[in-house]
């Protein structure tokens, strides 16, 4: 099977072409999938935050039940009740 000329340079620059698109596809594949997880990292950053936030209110609720049992006053009820209307 003889190939003339104009369908050997087809052939020919028909290779770097599928080489280059191949290349790409790979990089923007992985590229693709760097955004997800970074995506997901980002995610998971914000709930930490805000669970670090939430840890936080309770332990200064549990400080201030301590401090009420304590000390039974209506300032220190107060100042608990805000705080529990904060952790709800």
């Amino acid at each position: 099977m003889q190939l003339g000329l104009k369908n050997r340079l087809r052939l020919i620059s028909l290779f770097p072409i599928l080489l280059l698109f191949s290349i790409t596809s790979y990089f923007l594949y992985d590229s693709y999938a760097n955004y997800k997880a970074a995506q997901l990292l980002k995610d998971k950053l914000s709930e930490n935050r805000l669970l670090n936030e939430l840890v936080g209110n309770i332990s200064r609720e549990r400080g201030m039940t301590v401090i009420y049992l304590g000390n039974s006053s209506e300032n220190t009820l107060k100042s608990l009740m805000k705080q529990r209307k904060i952790v709800d």
